[in-house]
């Protein structure tokens, strides 16, 4: 691979952390209920085992791969049964926006649009998040970037 290739993987992480919860709630369920009638313990443990199942069943993950010339984005579903790609060149993106999401906005969605109206989108949980900003906005420079963007790259703001 060429060293000027920046790649950006991240898995399904947006589905999983829900289903995390999920499962959490009913396996709290499941232990309480034990006790009172062992059951229902037993149908909240099933609960449990078939949300974990489906976690682990999760196999999509996202690529991001940037260079000097362009963007390009994959999404791999199940690992060999289908891949979706966008790709932009830098000279058609119009703008890079960040906005904040999530319980009492932890977390972060980044954008970068085409003039065409494509869209890139990535979130503050990939790995590597804050290089993948300084990346965008080195190679994106003649895009309009907003100023959550800036502010996380000059450290104003907390990622």
């Amino acid at each position: 691979m060429d060293e000027s290739i920046a790649q950006y993987r991240y898995w399904g992480l947006e589905i999983r952390i829900v289903f995390v919860l999920i499962a959490i709630v009913f396996f709290l369920l499941a232990i309480f209920n034990f006790f009172h009638s062992p059951v229902r313990g037993l149908i909240y443990l099933g609960i449990t085992i078939v949300v974990v199942l489906a976690i682990r069943l999760d196999y999509n993950h996202h690529l991001i791969s940037m260079d000097e010339k362009s963007i390009t984005f994959e999404k791999i579903k199940w690992a060999k049964m289908g891949t979706k790609r966008l790709s932009l060149r830098w000279s058609e993106v119009d703008y890079i926006a960040t906005q904040r999401f999530g319980f009492f906005d932890l977390w972060k969605k980044t954008e970068i649009v085409s003039k065409q109206g494509k869209t890139i989108s990535a979130f503050s949980f990939m790995e590597d998040y804050f290089h993948f900003l300084n990346d965008i906005v080195r190679w994106g420079k003649n895009a309009n970037i907003d100023k959550l963007t800036q502010d996380l790259i000059a450290g104003r703001a907390e990622l």
